[in-house]
């Protein structure tokens, strides 16, 4: 049995017409189709049309490092101005128990010279004043006393940088965790496609031979 060919629709008969017909048919997949795309809302980040997880992932990661290297550089300036007032503190603490420990070992070496003059005069018949080593000696004790307290103080200025130090490790890598969390964040969501991601290679007419009408 012959082949029968249905008539060219009058619609489709010219050139423009079929144009007209291929953009009708683009807009209508524009407006029902979609596709699914990697989004990580906390960064306002969107993957592209050709843009894997793994390539995503990576370009979020970036993100997240640069966030990460701006948060620690806030961090790094704010306790290094700590850091540093404190360090300075012990260093002049330093300073100070160096000399009261000097002036301390002075008082010490007065302290037995006046006591063997006063034990000398005893057997030579000089009088020696009493009184003159014991102030000494006084002097000698206040002396140890400053050093107690400045050693204690110089305790307590290293256990608060040390504490300090702590803090800043603990805040920079809850900071680090906290960014690298956002991550898990990323899911696919459906959008609607733009006509660049719709590629229409062929559109025209096609006769199929049949043996009867469809």
């Amino acid at each position: 049995e012959a082949a029968v060919l249905e008539v060219l629709s009058t619609m489709l008969d010219e050139a423009d017409e079929l144009a007209q017909a291929r953009r009708e048919v683009l807009d209508a997949i524009l407006r029902k189709e979609s596709r699914g795309l990697w989004v990580c809302a906390p960064l306002k980040l969107h993957g592209t049309a050709a843009e894997t997880l793994d390539e995503f992932e990576a370009r979020c990661h970036a993100v997240i490092e640069e966030r990460v290297d701006a948060e620690l550089a806030k961090l790094s300036a704010s306790y290094t101005r700590k850091i540093d007032r404190i360090e300075e503190t012990i260093r002049k603490k330093e300073r100070d128990l160096t000399t009261l420990a000097g002036r301390h070992q002075a008082d010490k070496a007065q302290e037995v010279v006046n006591a063997g003059e006063l034990l000398l005069s005893f057997f030579v018949g000089r009088k020696k004043s009493v009184g003159s080593v014991l102030s000494r000696r006084k002097t000698s004790a206040a002396t140890a006393s400053r050093i107690e307290g400045a050693e204690g103080d110089l305790e307590a200025l290293r256990a608060q940088l040390a504490a300090i130090e702590r803090e800043l490790d603990d805040l920079s890598e809850s900071t680090r965790d906290e960014q690298s969390a956002l991550l898990k964040t990323i899911e696919e969501r459906a959008v609607g496609l733009e006509k660049g991601d719709i590629a229409l290679r062929e559109f025209g007419i096609l006769w199929v031979p049949v043996t009867r009408r469809l």
